[in-house]
């Protein structure tokens, strides 16, 4: 798994459950294969964009993500609960627009 960097005023601001599901090694997990994910972490969002050209699923979240779509975890600081949303990212990973 890779973790974009965190500056030092955004880590004290990361939930524990964040940080737990960040050291178990999420996993995406397609037709074939099961790999880890390269999440982007700023204050209050963890983004994962699915690059690969196969539905992948999220195991931790239980969501399917297509081509180019986009997981966005967000929280408020200092609460536990988050909310879980799925967009589509305006480019795919070659740089065609997504349809």
């Amino acid at each position: 798994m890779t973790i974009a960097p965190i500056s030092l005023e955004h880590r004290a601001e990361l939930p524990i459950w964040l940080a737990a599901l960040l050291a178990s090694g999420c996993e995406a997990a397609d037709r074939t294969h099961i790999h880890s994910m390269e999440w982007s972490c700023t204050a209050g969002e963890a983004l994962y964009t699915n690059r690969c050209w196969d539905v992948e699923q999220i195991q931790a979240f239980g969501v399917c993500l297509g081509t180019g779509e986009r997981l966005i975890v967000s929280w408020q600081p200092g609460e536990t609960g988050y909310t879980v949303q799925v967009s589509r990212s305006p480019k795919t990973d070659c740089g065609r627009k997504a349809a």
